[in-house]
């Protein structure tokens, strides 16, 4: 997984909740809490955001792969939070540490059982073009797992993007969207269309998130 970053939570009133955040520091974090080791795929800043995003993955006993910081500063996200609590997001992406991965940073441990990537290191330059080779150039005894988890935002050329998404989908073997992600990717068709479809790009299982309904799965056509 390769996204951390600080999420700038900004209230009605202005005011403003820095939390650590970022869809792969969130995962990786949570497989290390489950207690099975994970590593940390990213480059993180030696900022003191970047400091404490590191001290935290440390003491949760994730190995941080791309050990050396960036003099880039910390990767962003702005999440304006409306009155009734509905956050949009505005994200500083260029010239950000998340971004600074290249071909050279994006390998595989050695040892590595499974992969999850997604999100924004997917829309980031150069660590995007570095993310799909090594998920797409990934050996059969490794799991590839993709989590989109779009940010429409953040998309430059949605085309582009979009082809990335289904190149990587045709040796994911596992991939999870939400009903919002689905929406995106195949405009007009309803969720279960989609899914479907999405199998047919070639994934063994496609699973579908919507908020606090229960989460489906696709697979072999049922």
């Amino acid at each position: 997984a390769h996204e951390a970053l600080i999420d700038l939570i900004v209230d009605a009133d202005g005011h403003v909740d820095p939390r650590l955040g970022g869809a792969g520091f969130n995962v990786t974090r949570a497989v290390a809490r489950l207690g099975r080791p994970v590593a940390y795929l990213g480059r993180l800043s030696g900022d003191r955001f970047g400091q404490l995003i590191r001290a935290n993955l440390d003491q949760h006993g994730v190995k941080i792969a791309v050990e050396a910081p960036s003099a880039a500063p910390t990767t962003l996200a702005m999440v304006d939070l409306d009155p009734a609590g509905v956050p949009s997001y505005h994200f500083y992406l260029d010239g950000t540490s998340a971004a600074a991965v290249g071909s050279g940073d994006a390998v595989l441990p050695e040892g590595t059982t499974a992969l999850h990537a997604g999100s924004l290191c997917l829309v980031m330059e150069p660590v995007g073009t570095s993310t799909e080779h090594m998920m797409v150039n990934a050996p059969d005894s490794v799991t590839v797992m993709l989590d989109p988890n779009c940010r429409p935002t953040a998309i430059t050329s949605r085309q582009d993007y979009l082809d990335r998404l289904m190149r990587i989908a045709r040796r994911a073997d596992l991939v999870k969207v939400s009903t919002e992600d689905l929406a995106y990717m195949f405009p007009g068709q309803d969720a279960g269309t989609a899914a479907a479809e999405l199998v047919a790009r070639g994934p063994a299982c496609v699973l579908v998130t919507d908020g606090a309904a229960p989460v489906r799965a696709f697979a072999g056509g049922r």
